[in-house]
């Protein structure tokens, strides 16, 4: 009826209407589901220019249901101003120098009177001095008295320009990074031996709230919760990865020992590594990652390998109700994602994650293992380094060993 009215009202031939079908093509997009595949992938080329972009895709949809639904034709000259600006490139303005964390660190504290005690505070970054374990492990870290070293610490705490902080009993560093460069030369092989040690200690303690049933565990305390601060943990996690990432700057370690005690604490960490540490170390899992990415990709491999699969059981953890939101899997996700940032490594972490997308069983998370695969390859806003080819090499490989994930991504 369509094609008659087009061609004036005369009658087509079924040959015509045969060559016109072979020729046409209607292109369908999910655009109607809230969350569909469609709708993500337009939101997150929206947010290259503009933040809001669930805001700007709203104005979108409005603009184009007030077009007559028959013979709608946009074009930029037609859409108002205002949703034209959304898309303007921003302009950036910096933090002046003097608000920032680098600016903190002017003094000169590698010739501290006390720069020893200073570098011993920057090898585990922070603890909780209400907790009594982590008082025991800070004081095998920095090898004297924790009184006579605390008082040297509170000292430097009360100087104006100090790069350390104390909020209710907790106590950080302000920017480790920045420390680390200036105080680097202060740490020493025993130095990094013991911090292995202690990194065991602390990060091989299962959280006992596991114990509890998953309908409950939002009751956890006291004694269902872990050993050792949070403070403390994601501290020695980081230790581990300046370790492993800046070993240049300990300028009076002997050569490669800081990469193996990073890479033989990771290793160590792992070895048969159970679901409840997987799921005990889950949100320090992409900053371990960092310390000896070779090593974590490793203990993944292992972990898939082994029968039953530690990984299904954290799936199966999953939960999102009313009263609680739990996932223990998005931890090793972001940490796959972060390695994959490195060329080398890209096909390898896809290969990982499309075997666990073999195990996931589904649930109302976003964070699926698929879903990261998507996000590391997307074509606009690749979050890798390595060139399209490799991408393309890396899709080839998806294809060859998990063809039924690789033909949902």
């Amino acid at each position: 009826t369509n094609l008659e009215k087009s061609n004036n009202q005369t009658a087509i031939s079924n040959e015509q209407l045969f060559d016109f079908i072979k020729h046409f093509h209607l292109f369908s997009c999910d655009l109607d589901i809230k969350h569909s595949i469609n709708v993500s992938l337009l939101r997150s080329l929206i947010d290259k220019y503009n933040h809001d972009s669930h805001g700007v895709w709203t104005k979108v949809i409005d603009e184009v249901l007030s077009y007559n639904k028959n013979a709608g034709t946009i074009t930029p000259n037609s859409l108002p101003e205002e949703l034209r600006n959304a898309f303007k490139p921003q302009s950036h303005e910096s933090i002046p120098i003097k608000f920032t964390s680098q600016a903190v660190i002017s003094r000169h504290w590698s010739q501290h009177d006390d720069v020893l005690a200073l570098a011993k505070f920057n090898l585990f970054g922070a603890w909780d001095e209400k907790n009594d374990a982590d008082i025991e492990i800070v004081s095998t870290i920095i090898q004297e008295d924790y009184k006579v070293w605390l008082n040297k610490i509170k000292a430097i705490l009360r100087l104006l320009d100090t790069p350390i902080s104390l909020t209710n009993g907790v106590w950080q560093v302000i920017d480790r990074k920045i420390l680390w460069e200036t105080l680097g030369s202060q740490i020493f092989d025993n130095d990094v031996k013991i911090l292995k040690e202690c990194a065991l200690t602390v990060l091989l303690k299962r959280n006992s709230k596991f114990d509890i049933p998953p309908n409950q565990r939002y009751l956890a305390f006291g004694d269902k919760v872990l050993l050792h601060s949070d403070y403390l943990r994601k501290g020695i996690a980081e230790s581990l990865a300046l370790i492993g990432s800046q070993s240049d700057l300990l300028t009076n370690c002997s050569s490669n020992t800081p990469e193996s005690v990073a890479n033989s604490t990771v290793s160590s960490l792992f070895k048969n590594a159970d679901w409840l540490l997987w799921g005990s170390l889950n949100s320090l899992l992409p900053t371990l990652a960092e310390a000896a990415p070779s090593c974590f990709l490793h203990s993944v491999e292992h972990a898939l390998k082994q029968s039953p699969c530690p990984f299904y059981a954290l799936f199966q953890e999953e939960c999102s109700d009313f009263m609680r939101e739990e996932n223990y899997m998005t931890g090793l996700l972001w940490a796959l994602e972060g390695i994959a940032w490195d060329k080398n490594h890209l096909t390898n972490v896809c290969l990982k994650l499309a075997e666990l997308a073999t195990h996931d069983c589904g649930g109302k998370w976003t964070n699926r293992p698929a879903n990261s695969i998507q996000a590391i390859l997307l074509p606009w806003l690749p979050q890798t380094i390595a060139s399209v080819e490799a991408r393309k090499g890396t899709l080839s490989a998806l294809q060859r060993e998990f063809p039924n994930v690789a033909w949902n991504i």
